[in-house]
């Protein structure tokens, strides 16, 4: 039996306006946590000795804005009229499924380097990469939303 034309359009973009809302918040999460930061550590000063873990957060932050905007740009074409949305779909979920290992990659090298850099450093920066880390899982499960909304029978 197979599934009405405005039905799988609907779950297209219901699929990936989930998507982008979750890989969104994950994002403004994570900004307004390195932002209650910045403000509970008080005097610039104190400020300045957090830049190791805030710079490994920001990178789970930007993988989290990157997957927003891919999953915002595949809704736009999958709304766009005569558009093939089975296609916005399947690109967006290619899309995100290559973002968790490029971040985990970026999180490593970063850590890395500050604990060469500066070796008090290390343990700030680690703390903030696991935080950043944990954007992957919103991006992972986005992917897989749109992935097993491409591949359901009858859509």
């Amino acid at each position: 039996m197979s599934v009405p034309e405005e039905v799988a359009l609907a779950r297209a973009v219901r699929a990936l306006r989930t998507g982008m809302v979750l890989t969104l918040a994950t994002a403004l999460a994570l900004g307004v946590l390195a932002s209650a930061i910045l403000v509970l550590a008080g005097t610039p000063e104190a400020q300045l000795r957090l830049w190791p873990g805030l710079t490994t957060l920001l990178l789970g932050q930007v993988a989290a804005l990157v997957a927003g905007v891919l999953a915002f740009v595949a809704l736009q074409r999958a709304l766009r009229p005569g558009a093939d949305h089975r296609a916005a779909r399947q690109w967006a979920s290619g899309g995100l499924q290559r973002i968790p290992r490029p971040l985990f990659a970026a999180l490593v090298l970063a850590t890395t380097a500050w604990a060469l850099v500066e070796p008090a450093a290390g343990l700030e920066a680690l703390v903030g990469a696991l935080v950043g880390a944990q954007s992957a899982l919103p991006v992972t499960l986005a992917a897989r939303n749109l992935d097993g909304s491409a591949t359901a029978p009858g859509t």
